[in-house]
């Protein structure tokens, strides 16, 4: 029976899945938030939090669960780091020099002497190195959101710090998952973080520690999200997953106060679990969905300076559109800007990355 059970979790790991819409809804939630600060709308909120928090939640328990994998699949650590730089600089890289030397300058209130002449504009390559860096001369000067060039750049550190600590802490669990012993210790991380966590958002919310451009407390609120992802990867955690068990959840969980205790804790289970539910369910739906070309990195990247750019361009025209007609605009375009990072950066990469790993 112990085979079976395994050998039916195995096959469901393999076969089509719902991560690819779930990661593009995500994207579209992060969006609708951002559109609130940027246009300066009212930020739309779920179970008490902005709608972009929890978009950026549902990637960071996504992100857990596949980056456990893709070590469980191979646990060399050379070529692991390199699919892994493969996967996020290039496009990285892409986006910043064309924000800093191509878009910047024509947005800028400066002139192009004194643009460039602009240590911001060296600055801002620091984000690169994955230190955050949002500032470049004269742009955005008159946006409700002002200044700060793609704001949500801030998680890149906390995902490549995961990267790396992901596999750390597999190593110490064990790699036959199997055991009990494995479960517990990577649970018990979980749990730690998860409570440390609770403890700063209830009772003291002013803490700040910043490190390396990154408030570390910032960051504890998404990393017990990566670890949560990663304890899905068990197969103890996946038999217990059900769609129809999950909704019910959510609707139980709407009826509470987001501010209590108990909230809190019931939604790291009940949130994961039922996006856990529907990505793994047994006929996805939407496994064809975005399986040729993956934009949800693009749409990352891309997203939030899109809105900033479309905001300012209406702005200084004076044209007015209403809020959810900006944001299906912004959407489009980064959707478009979003493939062709991918056709024309990511894939080659990857295409690149798999040819160097075949000579490691």
């Amino acid at each position: 029976r112990g085979n079976g059970e395994r050998n039916y979790l195995m096959a469901r790991e393999k076969r089509d899945n719902n991560f690819n819409i779930i990661r593009f809804v995500a994207a579209i939630m992060v969006m609708a938030g951002h559109m609130a600060y940027i246009g300066g709308y009212t930020l739309p909120t779920l179970w008490g939090e902005g709608i972009q928090a929890l978009g950026v939640k549902i990637f960071f328990l996504i992100g857990g669960f596949l980056i456990a994998k893709s070590w469980e699949s191979d646990s060399n650590p050379v070529r692991y780091m390199t699919k892994r730089v493969f996967r996020i600089f290039p496009a990285l890289i892409a986006f910043t020099l064309v924000a800093a030397y191509v878009i910047g300058p024509i947005l800028s209130t400066l002139t192009i002497n004194e643009y460039f002449q602009s240590p911001l504009v060296r600055n801002y390559l620091r984000n690169i190195l994955l230190f955050p860096a949002y500032s470049l001369p004269g742009v955005f000067e008159t946006n409700p959101y002002p200044n700060a060039v793609n704001g949500s750049l801030w998680t890149l550190p906390i995902e490549f710090a995961m990267y790396i600590l992901v596999p750390i802490i597999l190593i110490l669990a064990g790699k036959k998952k199997e055991k009990r012993y494995s479960f517990a210790f990577v649970s018990v991380i979980t749990v730690v973080l998860c409570c440390l966590q609770m403890v700063k958002l209830l009772y003291h919310p002013e803490w700040r520690c910043v490190i390396y451009g990154t408030d570390i407390w910032a960051a504890m609120e998404l990393i017990p999200w990566y670890l949560i992802g990663v304890l899905f990867t068990f197969p103890c955690m996946q038999k217990l997953l059900n769609i129809q068990v999950s909704i019910l959840a959510v609707f139980l969980l709407s009826c509470l106060n987001p501010g209590s205790l108990t909230f809190c804790i019931l939604k790291y289970v009940t949130f994961s679990y039922t996006i856990f539910s529907f990505a793994l369910v047994e006929k996805p739906t939407f496994a064809k969905c975005f399986s040729q070309a993956d934009i949800s990195y693009g749409l990352y990247l891309y997203g939030f300076f899109v809105q900033q750019i479309v905001v300012y361009l209406f702005n200084k025209s004076s044209i007015v559109i209403g809020e959810i007609w900006l944001l299906v605009f912004c959407i489009g375009i980064t959707c478009i800007i979003a493939l062709l990072s991918f056709l024309c950066v990511e894939k080659p990469m990857q295409q690149l990355s798999k040819k160097i790993l075949v000579r490691l």
